[in-house]
């Protein structure tokens, strides 16, 4: 069980029937063992487009990543010089 802060303890349960369940901004609320389908059904949902926004931003700055690398390439080569002073 996880008390905060990354902790964790091992804990014995005697009535699973109830459960506490994050519902989120530190409130909880106790459901019953039947009701915590429902209630993971819209948090996975919310997870995975939080999921698909981290990974088009990743891409985005995956491709500024390439990008600077190139032109670092270029600048390192003596490229960027030589496109200068062909268009001078």
């Amino acid at each position: 069980m996880d008390i905060g802060c990354g902790v964790r303890v091992a804990a014995h349960v005697p009535d699973t029937s109830r459960l506490y369940v994050s519902v989120g901004l530190g409130f909880h609320v106790e459901a019953l063992l039947g009701e915590v389908a429902g209630l993971a059904g819209p948090r996975k949902e919310h997870l995975q487009a939080l999921l698909r926004e981290c990974e088009a931003k990743l891409e985005q700055v995956e491709a500024q990543a390439a990008a600077f690398d190139e032109s670092v390439r270029r600048l390192k080569s003596g490229e960027v010089e030589e496109l200068e002073e062909e268009e001078a």
